[in-house]
């Protein structure tokens, strides 16, 4: 009789829940019976794992498991309400705040380190074209000695040598000719020429550094003497011829390029070598030259007393003396045997025959 009354009350009980959710679904309208599947499904949070009843299931290979389980076990809090037969989920958003915060807190710490490599590649790119520039105004005087050395270190058959210094915006310009090797040229070259030639030189300088000041000297290597000086003036060149009045020097010149090895004036020089002494009186502006031919030579000097070869000879010795002295000076020259005896005078205007 116990056991009639215990399977009629586990009857009924499932006849009222099956009732109630019929009840349910035709009240709602929006239910639906489903298969699922159920496997003892495990669900682990924050590495624990939790107890769940009822039990998650498989359902159109998505994992169900119930709301509660899952929010509280995430700190939220969750209500059912039986009007609206909604479920609501309410709780602290600290944590998401929180990791948005650091977010946001990153993006602009990223924002502002791409600002700063920016400004940083900016002025990277600024000081190398200040270094850049630099290195060129540093460079600029050897630049300019290493161009003049391939294009000008010879010109007229004149040998020349150059030394720069400073840099794209102050070139100073040292060009040195031995005058005991190119004397001769020098004297004979029309300062018109010289002055176009170094103008030919400014006019590179101009197009290879416009904002330097320019200016340099011209030097005799042999005696240190400066024989021209120039500056820059605009886009003109100023260009100062200046005299050596030194008469030791005129003498050492001349001793060493025109005393001797004279055949090419003319053969009948021979083997003649003569011996030169030079005085001058600054005051009156006078140059004094006495040549002198040893009595072993007079033969030859016999041969070519009066002819083309001796006036050459003699007008070289004379554009020497200009080299060194102003053009005012007034020259007064013979030609002695060792005696002193007079064999020829001259002048500015060259040989008295």
């Amino acid at each position: 009789m116990k056991k009639k009354l215990t399977i009629l009350i586990a009857a009924l009980l499932i006849a009222s829940t099956v009732f109630a959710t019929a009840a349910f679904a035709a009240t709602t309208g929006n239910f639906k019976k489903i298969d699922a599947w159920f496997g003892n499904i495990k669900i682990v949070a924050n590495g624990k794992t939790l107890a769940s009843d009822p039990q998650p299931f498989l359902y159109n290979n998505t994992t169900y498991v119930p709301i509660r389980l899952v929010s509280e076990a995430t700190g939220q809090k969750v209500t059912w309400d039986q009007n609206s037969y909604s479920v609501t989920i309410t709780g602290s958003t600290a944590d998401v705040d929180a990791l948005k915060a650091q977010i946001a807190q990153k993006d602009a710490t990223i924002a502002t380190l791409q600002r700063d490599n920016a400004a940083k590649a900016a002025r990277i790119a600024e000081l190398e074209a200040q270094l850049k520039k630099s290195e060129e105004k540093v460079n600029a005087a050897s630049d300019l000695e290493d161009y003049l050395d391939d294009e000008y270190s010879t010109w007229n058959r004149m040998d020349f040598s150059f030394d720069a210094s400073g840099d794209a915006d102050d070139l100073e310009l040292t060009i040195e000719i031995d005058l005991s090797e190119d004397g001769t040229r020098w004297s004979g070259t029309d300062e018109d020429d010289i002055e176009d030639w170094l103008n030919d030189i400014y006019d590179y300088v101009q197009d290879e550094y416009p904002n330097a000041d320019f200016s340099g000297e011209i030097v005799d290597s042999d005696s240190d003497d400066t024989l021209v000086e120039f500056e820059s003036s605009g886009s003109k060149l100023k260009v100062t011829f200046n005299k050596v009045a030194d008469p030791d020097d005129l003498e050492y010149y001349l001793d060493k390029n025109l005393s001797d090895d004279l055949n090419w004036y003319s053969s009948a020089f021979g083997s003649m070598s003569v011996d030169f002494d030079v005085t001058s009186n600054k005051s009156k502006e006078r140059i004094y030259i006495t040549i002198t031919v040893p009595d072993e030579y007079l033969d030859e000097w016999e041969k070519v007393y009066g002819t083309k070869g001796a006036d050459n000879w003699i007008d070289d010795i004379i554009d020497a003396a200009y080299d060194y002295f102003d053009d005012n000076y007034e020259i007064i020259g013979e030609i002695d045997d060792v005696d002193g005896n007079t064999l020829v005078e001259f002048d500015e205007e060259g040989a008295d025959w």
